[in-house]
């Protein structure tokens, strides 16, 4: 009867265990569940199109030199290798607490030369000093009766799945960043050969001026002006070489190799690599899906959940039930019915938390709403160039001089032969019609390997 009152008991016990803490599910208000966030991207038609986002995007530039360099980039490159890394590691805890609970076994088998102490026998004499031996076998069974070990295991995996969004985040910027860097080293080398021509051309406006003025037809002040622009031109050079090298070091810096070892012909590419097709950015359903830093925060989110059911399960008593055999005495009566035991029961194990364990943690810094908690950031301004004030020093005055006899030659329907035919105003900017695919695959979470999408 006794034996039958404690398996009810032990029955009703196991069901009314419950999972504690908050169940995480994904708001039906969402924005990757809310049906007007499903159609097409916004401007399809002028220069995108709602077509699914290729797994090697770069390969639409249709540029040899540049897949090598993407793929030397994903091969040597330091940050991949840490996420991968961590990406590791983020498993092995999963499959650890998965191994959490259930059946645990172990063993036992020590010998030693013991002397014991008589008084802790309640003995006044000496005991003897003796060879004494044990061995033993365990197992038990730990119930998740409130469901922590479920939540750890929740929290664990949803860890390893922003583990991988992490990895992924780490792949989609090292691609963006070595197209780019590799478009500014095109850019550079193409309007440094435009930079020369105007330079050329701006030579030969000048020389020209000169003889006009030499012959009567012309006045000091143009040839001053037209000088003045020469060397305002000349002094653009070193710019865009710096841009060059500022693109070749960041590209040696993500291919961990010095710059004589990248791909051959990488410093002097001459033209921007283009997209013969429209750029396929999916459907808004589709990006959101993929962009691994929303998958990141959502499965960060998931973890955050999870290990509110953990601590609140810590709050309750662990039960679980156990057995034990073994033998323990001196050596040479091992295994004899007077050293023998064995022993079966539950066990309860709680830990009462106290003051110290419920106390709120202390925020450190500033407080997170406030201004000063964020960090601030600029805006890159781009480098001074050192040698543009030494190119036009001592013409400072002759702009003006120059503007106020344009005014003047304007005024009388005069033309101005100093001014070049639109060549020299692409120096001052980048050559139009290039996209920045770059911008829009990290932007859209350009995938990199086939199952990215994915949790492996």
């Amino acid at each position: 009867m006794k034996r039958l009152l404690a398996t009810s008991a032990l029955g009703l016990l196991l069901s009314a265990c419950q999972v504690v803490g908050p169940d995480y599910s994904l708001p039906d208000t969402a924005a990757v569940n809310r049906k007007d966030l499903q159609g097409p991207m916004a401007g399809e038609g002028d220069n995108v199109v709602s077509a699914p986002v290729p797994a090697d995007w770069w390969k639409l530039y249709k540029d040899p030199r540049l897949d090598e360099l993407v793929r030397q980039a994903m091969a040597s490159n330091t940050d991949l290798r840490v996420a991968a890394a961590n990406l590791q590691r983020a498993r092995y805890q999963s499959q650890q607490a998965e191994s959490a609970g259930g059946w645990s076994a172990g063993a036992k088998a020590e010998a030693q030369r013991l002397q014991e102490s008589g008084e802790a026998f309640l003995l006044a004499d000496k005991v003897p000093v003796d060879n004494i031996g044990s061995v033993g076998i365990s197992t038990s069974y730990q119930f998740d009766l409130f469901g922590t070990l479920q939540r750890g295991i929740e929290s664990a995996q949803a860890n390893a799945d922003a583990a991988q969004a992490a990895a992924d985040i780490a792949r989609i910027t090292l691609v963006a960043d070595v197209v780019r860097s590799y478009t500014r080293v095109c850019a550079a080398n193409e309007e440094l050969a435009i930079a020369h021509e105007s330079l050329d051309l701006q030579g030969q406006s000048t020389r020209l001026t000169q003889r006009l003025r030499d012959a009567g037809r012309g006045d000091e002040t143009q040839v001053t002006r037209s000088q003045t622009q020469y060397k305002s031109l000349r002094a653009d050079m070193p710019r865009y070489e710096a841009a060059r090298q500022a693109g070749l070091f960041r590209l040696s810096m993500l291919l961990a190799k010095p710059l004589d070892q990248l791909p051959a012909g990488t410093a002097h590419c001459a033209e921007l690599p283009h997209i013969a097709q429209l750029l396929p950015v999916g459907d808004g359903a589709a990006l959101l899906k993929r962009r691994p830093d929303v998958r990141q925060a959502e499965r960060q989110l998931a973890a955050a959940t999870a290990r509110i059911g953990v601590a609140t399960g810590a709050l309750y008593p662990d039960i679980a039930i156990g057995a034990s055999v073994g033998t323990v005495g001196l050596l040479d009566d091992l295994g004899t019915p007077a050293t023998n035991r064995w022993g079966f029961g539950p066990m309860i194990s709680w830990t009462v938390p106290t003051n110290g364990a419920r106390a709120h943690p202390r925020s450190r810094g500033r407080h997170p709403g406030r201004p000063g908690s964020f960090r601030r950031g600029g805006a890159q301004r781009h480098p001074r160039n050192p040698d543009r004030p030494c190119a036009i020093h001592g013409h400072v005055a002759a702009p003006r001089c120059a503007g106020r006899s344009r005014r003047v030659r304007q005024g009388s329907g005069g033309a101005d032969p100093s001014l070049l035919p639109g060549r020299s105003r692409i120096v001052s900017g980048r050559p139009a019609g290039h996209a920045h695919l770059h911008r829009c695959a990290r932007a859209t979470g350009g995938c990199q390997h086939p199952g990215c999408h994915e949790p492996d």
